[in-house]
């Protein structure tokens, strides 16, 4: 998948029925940058948001099917887009 444009995110925010802000957009734009899992602890280093925040929006994303939690064997969490996005 490319990277989301601010556009792309917005939209797929309206789709979800959930309002854009900068924090959303950038969580979106961050995942779909990257084929595969992204760790959780590295999400939280390249965003310049701090750890509520970002887990907040991750969780709502969640709630939308927008994003899928996955366990790694060590018991941490690493999160990507879901594939219907």
């Amino acid at each position: 998948m490319p990277v989301l444009s601010v556009s792309g995110a917005e939209a797929l925010l309206k789709e979800n029925g959930l309002k854009a802000n900068k924090a959303r957009i950038a969580i979106l734009q961050l995942l779909s940058a990257f084929s595969g899992p992204l760790p959780q602890g590295e999400l939280l280093n390249l965003l310049d948001y701090d750890r509520i925040t970002v887990y907040r929006i991750i969780r709502l994303f969640e709630s939308k099917k927008m994003v899928t939690r996955i366990k790694t064997s060590k018991q941490k969490n690493s999160f990507q887009l879901t594939e219907k996005i």
